[in-house]
């Protein structure tokens, strides 16, 4: 045994189960969620069909849109419900949630409320809202599929 080494110098292998243990917990984003990214997916083409009709009257949609919407709203307050999932949140909000001082925010909104107070939209105006749309969505959809799978 040498008497001469001090203890402090001695290696510190222990530590390093509690180190990782420490870096795991500091992580800043959620895990993958396969129900996030199948309910994401799938609100997707639902929303883009929806936008198609827009060419049409508001009113024989009107249902349609409302039941959308409230499966739009679960799925941002799902994601809101995860832990460290705030990227997630933003995004949602961005497609969902109006913020007067935001003329980029609520898209789907926004949207909506066109509609129903122009009665119909033309082509070329579904066709700009879906290609908004589709791009929020796709943010959505790629955040959550570049998490890390557990």
């Amino acid at each position: 045994m040498n008497f001469t080494k001090r203890s402090h110098q001695r290696p510190i292998v222990w530590l390093a189960p509690f180190l990782i243990a420490l870096l795991n917990a500091c992580s800043t984003i959620s895990v993958y969620d396969q129900f996030a990214y199948a309910n994401a997916t799938s609100l997707k083409v639902d929303t883009l069909n929806l936008i198609s009709a827009a060419t049409e009257s508001y009113d024989s949609h009107a249902k349609e849109v409302a039941d959308l919407t409230v499966r739009l709203e679960k799925a941002y307050e799902y994601d809101r419900g995860r832990a460290l999932n705030e990227k997630s949140v933003q995004l949602w909000e961005i497609l969902l949630v109006t913020k007067p001082d935001n003329p980029n925010s609520g898209v789907y909104q926004r949207f909506i409320a066109q509609w129903k107070t122009e009665g119909r939209l033309s082509a070329t105006t579904v066709a700009l809202k879906k290609s908004t749309v589709s791009r929020d969505f796709d943010k959505i959809i790629a955040l959550e599929s570049g998490k890390t799978k557990s």
